[in-house]
């Protein structure tokens, strides 16, 4: 899996091919085993260049049926599934992990974001979105393991 920071967010379409063509190449070259594409976290003002190249990683994931962590999806969505648009979101320019409506789901929800997870430091990423990615990171792994998914 090639992990994107920020540098999804400043690349060009004809670099985030280059990324694609590379991670097929690599499926290609190694058919058994399997190579995970990922998008960049959510960053940047309403109708920055970072929705446009997560979409053009998932779109290119769905059309050549490649594994894809969706990393920017994760932080869409709160644990109960609820969208939040990230093109409405206030960044400060350099914001990186910003979650305007974490805080509120965690005060209406303390089960699940005890005192343990809210004094963690997540690098680039808020306590909340650590804990979704590492949950979905564990589901997606077992699930490529073989795990059915059924608990």
């Amino acid at each position: 899996m090639w992990s994107w920071c920020g540098q999804a967010d400043t690349s060009d379409a004809n670099y985030i091919n280059e990324y694609l063509a590379q991670m097929s190449a690599f499926e290609t070259a190694f058919p058994d085993m399997r190579f995970i594409l990922m998008t960049g976290h959510n960053v940047g003002a309403p109708g920055t260049n970072l929705l446009a190249r997560n979409q053009q990683m998932r779109n290119y994931a769905i059309a050549n049926n490649l594994v894809l962590f969706d990393f920017a999806d994760i932080e869409t969505h709160d644990p109960d599934g609820v969208f939040y648009d990230p093109q409405t979101w206030n960044y400060a320019i350099g914001d990186t992990g910003t979650c305007p409506w974490c805080d509120t789901w965690c005060a209406s929800h303390p089960g699940y974001c005890d005192a343990d997870l809210l004094s963690i430091s997540c690098a680039h990423t808020d306590p909340l979105f650590c804990k979704m990615k590492a949950q979905a990171f564990w589901w997606m792994m077992a699930r490529l393991a073989g795990w059915s998914g059924t608990p």
